[in-house]
């Protein structure tokens, strides 16, 4: 019997002031949870990693005035699955996105061969800077994401390219140059 297919989704950690006193603490991931659900529906083992709720300690975040709340880059690298479709990574808000692509660069060190699609708010901003200011993203995921990303893993389970002159709605690829494909999906 064949293995059924998984994808790795990734929540990174947050990304805080070190100034500001922060008493909130880490809400659930509900986005990998409605990813996950939407995956597993279509028959998609899915491997979650949290890289907020997982690590309750916060690091200094280089020179720069921030800390970085949760699991560390490689602490979450470490944690993905080297057999899966491909890795999702949760990028909700711009103020983390200094962090979050150093969790994708640990990833895509970590394992070249595997996609990685980048989605939230942040991403759906502005695919373009995306897929320019951090190469190892495969592609993007715009707007809500549950449709989307089954629709990635069926074609990444029949081997079909992200990219090509047909692009997937709700994505954003690098080709010769980068692209945007249609709009997000909506419901209706």
């Amino acid at each position: 019997m064949k293995a059924q297919p998984s994808v790795t989704l990734i929540r990174p950690p947050r990304v805080l002031s070190r100034t500001s006193l922060n008493t909130v603490p880490p809400v659930a991931p509900l986005t990998l949870a409605y990813l996950a659900g939407a995956l597993r529906a279509n028959g998609v083992r899915t491997v979650s990693i949290d890289g907020c709720a997982a690590a309750d300690r916060c690091t200094p975040l280089d020179d720069l005035p921030f800390v970085v709340n949760g699991l560390t880059a490689d602490q979450i690298a470490e944690q993905v699955d080297g057999t899966s479709l491909f890795v999702g990574v949760s990028c909700m808000f711009s103020r983390e996105w200094i962090y979050q692509k150093r969790v994708i660069r640990a990833v895509r060190r970590q394992f070249p061969h595997l996609p990685i699609i980048a989605g939230g708010e942040h991403v759906t901003a502005d695919p373009e800077f995306v897929l320019r200011d951090c190469p190892e993203v495969s592609a993007c995921a715009l707007g809500e994401g549950e449709e989307t990303i089954v629709d990635l893993a069926r074609a990444l389970q029949k081997s079909a390219p992200l990219t090509g002159s047909h692009g997937r709605p709700g994505t954003g690829f690098r080709s010769r140059s980068i692209s945007i494909a249609a709009s997000a999906w909506t419901s209706t």
